[in-house]
C-alpha cells in the first residue's frame, strides 16, 4: 500500500512539471531535396562543332564538282540518367534535295540553281559505342520511332553509309543496335560521323548566278536526340 502511493506521487510531480515549463524561443532547420525519377538525356558534339569550308575563287572551282573543305570527323557524344535506347535526327538550315537524298543539304542561288552542298556520312575511325562497347549503326528515318524498342530487329547500315537530309528517308536517322541488331539501351554513347562541303556541277549555270557577288557557306547542322 505504501509502494503504491510513491508510485502515484512521482506521477504527479513529473506531469505538474512539465505543465509549468514555458516555451522562450524556437529555432527551424530547412530541409530541401528530391528523389529524380526522371530520365534526362544529354548531346554534344566534340571536334569544336565547327567546319571551316574556307574562301574560294571561282577560277580555282573543279567545273564538275569537288569538296571544298576537309571532311572532317566528329563525335556527337550522349549521356543518359538511365539506360535508354536513342536515336538521331539529323538536319541542317540548308533546303534538303528529294532529288539528292545522299545529302543533307543544298546551298542554293537566288534562282534556286544548287552551286554546292553538304554531305555527311555515320561512322569515321571508330565504331559507334554504347557504354565503351562497340556496335553498329542502324537507318530508321523511314519507320515510326514509337513502334521501335530494344526488341526490334533492325539491319546494320555500312560504315560510311550517308546521312540524308530528307525528312522520312531511312538514312535521316539513325540509332545503335548491338550484334543481335537490336537498339541498344545504355547510359553513354558515343556516335562518329563525318560532314563536309562541296562544289557542284558549274554546267548548271550555277556561278553565273553569283557573278560579281559573294556566295556564303554559311550553315548550321542539327542533331536531335530521340529516345526510343
Amino acid at each position: 500500500m505504501t509502494m503504491n502511493k510513491v508510485i502515484l506521487a512521482t506521477a504527479i510531480l513529473v506531469t505538474t512539471s512539465t505543465a509549468h515549463a514555458q516555451t522562450q524561443d524556437t529555432a527551424g532547420i530547412s530541409v530541401s531535396g528530391s528523389i529524380n525519377a526522371a530520365n534526362t538525356c544529354t548531346i554534344s558534339v566534340d571536334g569544336g562543332g565547327a567546319l571551316d569550308a574556307g574562301s574560294h575563287n571561282t577560277v580555282d572551282l573543279v567545273p564538275t564538282g569537288d569538296i571544298l573543305s576537309e571532311f572532317k570527323e566528329f563525335n556527337a557524344t550522349v549521356g543518359c540518367s538511365f539506360p535508354t535506347a536513342i536515336a538521331v535526327k539529323y538536319t541542317s538550315s540548308l533546303p534538303p534535295q528529294p532529288g539528292a537524298a545522299y545529302r543533307l543539304g543544298a546551298y542554293e542561288t537566288n534562282s534556286g540553281k544548287v552551286a554546292a552542298h553538304l554531305y555527311a556520312s555515320i561512322g569515321g575511325s571508330n565504331a559507334p559505342s554504347a557504354d565503351g562497347v562497340d556496335q553498329a549503326f542502324a537507318a530508321i528515318g523511314d519507320q515510326d520511332l514509337s513502334t521501335i524498342s530494344t526488341a526490334s530487329t533492325l539491319t546494320p547500315a555500312a560504315t560510311g553509309s550517308p546521312i540524308s537530309g530528307v525528312i522520312g528517308n531511312s538514312d535521316n536517322i539513325y540509332t545503335v543496335i548491338d550484334a543481335n541488331n537490336n537498339p541498344v539501351a545504355a547510359t553513354a554513347f558515343v556516335l562518329p560521323f563525318k560532314l563536309g562541303v562541296w562544289s557542284d556541277d558549274t554546267s548548271s549555270g550555277w556561278l553565273n548566278d553569283i557573278a560579281g557577288s559573294s556566295f556564303s557557306l554559311s550553315s548550321t547542322v542539327t542533331l536531335e536526340l530521340h529516345s526510343i
